[in-house]
Parts: structure tokens; C-alpha cells; sequence
């Protein structure tokens, strides 16, 4: 081999390496955390590790029947790129099978449809076969079409994310998924025209593509909780005591107007009507929604104090903060709330709050 053919094995086995590590921590992130915008970004990964691995094998064997049936496989990489798409929809959409994925869709399926009939025409230089053309020209179109189109949706979204995010965590963390993505995008295309017109047997842009995603999956596997942040609005959360009386209050929109002591006396008079009409025992209930329209009231009822969020969806992630807040709020601030009729906002619940919806808060 010489340097050139040693240098794109180098990193195209540096891409398998780091797309492979960084698909098993996903997916492991995923067991133990359960959000399923995760899949689609492991998916992503694997898909991009099972692609850096066939064209390594591809490239290395001797055999030009089995080298030509291997390289028939790169349909994985553009693959992976859909997957990414789907990803960055299930951030912005309760259900990323929208018009966007579907454009995404129908360019992959152009793309695959023309390399699975093409015949690879690849040539061997120096126990390495390099390939010359994999598609027709207008596979190649629709690929690049694919690439372009994914990526400018990508970093539309991570731009969405950026803005939305308000505390200084969600600001590094969407900062970081739109920076990666952007220096991605622009330094895989200029990889490309330095291939294309200097350096032809050159092949950089898998070790690029790995690079730029890693610091997004790393970027993203710090808060996976991150992915609510698009279709996910936290309005306001009180705590009350069950007679009706505010004890806490904390907005996050001002342009949500959202009356606390009407919120309270009707979250009173619900729970007084459940016990008193129906019988129920509100302290064998764990966790309560009212639905108003796209509003959600979460209510958590701990001792004689109830927790409350007002939000558009209901997530676990959600429900056990609000259970965790709520029960942290009676232990450390029972002395305030003991007594009935003492309405008292204690100011250190702010850092409480934020200790225990850090991951959620925008």
C-alpha cells in the first residue's frame, strides 16, 4: 500500500470505530432512560458503522465479483443520513412521518433503486479497489439531493432548539448540536471538491461525517431530555395547599396569561368534589391530569400540599420531576406550610425547582 491508500484505511477504520462506540452508548442510554428520539439517533450510528465496514471490506478484498457485491451495500450511509432526518423531525413533531421525512423518503428510495441497478465500476490500485462510479448520474443527483435536503433540515431544527432554549445547560447543549452539524455539513462538501479536483483517490469524508456526528451524539447523550425541548412547554408550576391556598408559584412564558389563584381554587375544588361526591381518597392516588384544550394540569398530591404543572404533553420525564419536586418541596419547607391558611413563597424553592426540572426546563 502507499500513503494514500493507507491513509483512507486509517480513517476509514477510525469512523467504524467511533460511529460503533458511539451507536452502543445510545442504545444503552436508551435502556436505561426509555426516549425514543434516542433510536433514530442510534439507528443513525449504526447504520453509519455497518457502512464505514463494508467499504472497508469492500476496498480490501482480493475478489472484484465479491469487492463489486460488497460495495452494493453503500446504500447504508444514505441511510443513515434518512435516519438522521427522522431524528431531527422527532424533535420537532410528536410523530416524525411528516412531509419532510417523506421528501427525505422518496430521494433515499431514488438513490437506493439506481445503485442496486447500477454495476459498480471499480478499478484496483495497490492491493486497494477504489471506486470510480457506484451510481448513474442521476442516482447521484437524488443522492446529493438527499444529503443537502437532510442537512439543511438538521441544522433548521438544532437552530429551533437554540433559540427556544433559555437556561445556560440547554444553551451550551443546542449550541454544540448546531455548530456540529453546521461545520459537518460545510467541511464533508468541501472534502468532496478537494477529492474531486486534487486528490481522487483520497477518501476523507467518512472520517469527517464521524467527527461532526460524534460531537452531536456526545453533545445530545448528556441530557437526552434535550429531545422535549421543541414539542414540550412547561407554562407555569405551583404548589398549593389542598385548601386552595398558593403557596408557590414559577411561569416560564410571560405571554401565557395564567391566573395562579384560579388555578388553584379550581385544582380545590376538584379534589374536594372527587373526595366529597365520588368517594375518593385522594391520598391513594398518585398522579392526577385535567386536559383543557392543549393544556395539561399535572397534579401531585403529597400530605396536605399539591404539586402542579401546567404543560401542552404529558411525558414520564415530566410526571417524575413534578413527584420529586413535590415531595422535596413538602421536607424542606413544611415548616411554611404546616399550618393551614399560611400562604408564605419560599424564594430557595426557585433552586429546588431548578435542581429537579434542570433536564426539562427549556
Amino acid at each position: 500500500m502507499d500513503l494514500l491508500s493507507l491513509i483512507n484505511v486509517f480513517c476509514t477504520v477510525c469512523a467504524l470505530s467511533s460511529t460503533l462506540i458511539m451507536s452502543t452508548l445510545l442504545f444503552l442510554n436508551y435502556r436505561m432512560i426509555r426516549i425514543k428520539n434516542t433510536l433514530y439517533l442510534a439507528t443513525f450510528f449504526s447504520l453509519m458503522a455497518l457502512h464505514n465496514l463494508f467499504f472497508l471490506l469492500a476496498s480490501l478484498t482480493p475478489d472484484p465479483e465479491l469487492a463489486t457485491l460488497i460495495f452494493k451495500t453503500t446504500f447504508l450511509g444514505p441511510l443513515g443520513v434518512l435516519m438522521l432526518l427522522f431524528f431531527a423531525e422527532s424533535l420537532r413533531r410528536a410523530s416524525p412521518f411528516t412531509r419532510e421525512t417523506f421528501i427525505g423518503t422518496s430521494l433515499f428510495m431514488a438513490s437506493f433503486i439506481d445503485g442496486m441497478l447500477f454495476n459498480p465500476i471499480i478499478v484496483r490500485e495497490n492491493n486497494i479497489w477504489y471506486t470510480l462510479q457506484l451510481r448513474s448520474p442521476l442516482g447521484y443527483v437524488t443522492l446529493l439531493g438527499l444529503y443537502v435536503f437532510s442537512s439543511v433540515f438538521v441544522i433548521y431544527v438544532y437552530y429551533l432548539m437554540y433559540k427556544k432554549a433559555l437556561t445556560h445547560n440547554k444553551k451550551w447543549q443546542t449550541r454544540s448540536l448546531l455548530l456540529a452539524s453546521t461545520l459537518g455539513f460545510v467541511g464533508t462538501i468541501l472534502v468532496l471538491l478537494i477529492e474531486i479536483f486534487f486528490f481522487p483517490r483520497l477518501v476523507l469524508e467518512f472520517l469527517v461525517v464521524a467527527l461532526a456526528t460524534i460531537v452531536v451524539g456526545i453533545a445530545y447523550i448528556k441530557n437526552p431530555y434535550v429531545a422535549y425541548l421543541l414539542v414540550q412547554d412547561i407554562y407555569k408550576i405551583l404548589v398549593i395547599q389542598k385548601t386552595g391556598l398558593l403557596c408557590y408559584s414559577k411561569s416560564f412564558y410571560e405571554a401565557e396569561k395564567i391566573d395562579d389563584y384560579a388555578i388553584a381554587g379550581l385544582i380545590q375544588a376538584i379534589t374536594a368534589f372527587g373526595e366529597e361526591a365520588l368517594g375518593l381518597r385522594s391520598e391513594g392516588l398518585d398522579v392526577n391530569v385535567i386536559a383543557f384544550g392543549d393544556k395539561k394540569i399535572i397534579m401531585k398530591k403529597y400530605y396536605s400540599i399539591i404539586g402542579i404543572i401546567i404543560t401542552n404533553q404529558v411525558s414520564d420525564a415530566i410526571v417524575n420531576a413534578l413527584k420529586n419536586f413535590t415531595e422535596a418541596f413538602w421536607e424542606k419547607f413544611v415548616i411554611y406550610v404546616k399550618k393551614e391558611g399560611l400562604v408564605i413563597e419560599p424564594k430557595e424553592a426557585d433552586a429546588l425547582l431548578e435542581k429537579e426540572f434542570s433536564l426539562l426546563l427549556p
